[in-house]
């Protein structure tokens, strides 16, 4: 008498087929101990039969041959079915303004993998879909959005992607300022360096560096130094 599988694995609420080979025209019968038998069944089909377990532990089916005797014992080790779960990738990222992020979804142990997408902040951007994948563009405005995936089988089972629109991730999205190289720093554009003879005086990065310091008589030569008062003059600066 053999059993197949003689040994297996499942989860909890499966079900388990087993077969017997016995010897010629032999009746088989199927069991199993009865410390087991109340929280497990088998199901005789003849020489087939089916295991159902509804805790986890380990199991003991028998079959054996009515008339011979003869019988084999598979072992099967019952666990928690794995819980349904969605993932998507990256979970969290950052772009310029009008920049793009492509996200794309996981789903385990659910029989429809398929996903549904939607954006939390429709004015924050766009959002084209191509079944378990998205690609966010975002506007030209400051700010986050959150792109949702949820799964279709079970609207609960959801996962987010969190987007941060900065006005800028390099250099070279930002446009660039007067008499100066940009820079791009915690996601806001600034000034690297000033071209010679210019500097920034004011501390604001969006009108570059707007001095001259060669030729202002109120910064000659560096920010906030004017050039003293003349007699029956008007006080200038050059090539400071």
């Amino acid at each position: 008498m053999t059993i197949s599988p003689a040994t297996a694995s499942t989860t909890v609420g499966a079900n388990l087929d087993l077969s017997a080979t016995p010897v010629p025209a032999e009746v088989v019968k199927w069991s199993l101990p009865v410390g087991e038998a109340a929280s497990a069944t088998v199901t005789p089909n003849d020489l087939r039969a089916q295991f159902r377990a509804s805790t986890v532990g380990t199991y003991h089916v028998t079959v054996a041959g009515v008339r011979s005797g003869a019988s084999a014992t598979a072992t099967v080790s019952v666990s928690e079915a794995a819980l349904p779960s969605m993932s998507v990738s990256p979970t969290s990222a950052t772009i310029a303004a009008g920049g793009n992020v492509t996200i794309s979804a996981t789903v385990l142990n659910e029989s429809n993998a398929a996903v549904n997408w939607t954006l939390t902040e429709s004015s924050a951007g766009t959002l084209a879909t191509n079944g378990n994948s998205a690609t966010f563009t975002a506007s030209n405005a400051q700010g986050t959005a959150h792109v949702v995936a949820k799964s279709a089988a079970d609207p609960n089972l959801l996962a987010t992607c969190t987007v941060t629109i900065a006005q800028c991730t390099s250099p070279t999205n930002c446009p660039a300022p007067a008499h100066a190289s940009a820079s791009c720093a915690a996601g806001a554009c600034g000034i690297a360096s000033c071209d010679p003879g210019f500097k920034d005086c004011d501390g604001n990065a969006a009108d570059g560096c707007e001095i001259n310091i060669t030729n202002n008589a109120a910064n000659c030569g560096r920010c906030g130094l004017a050039c003293p008062p003349t007699n029956n003059g008007t006080a200038g600066c050059a090539n400071s």
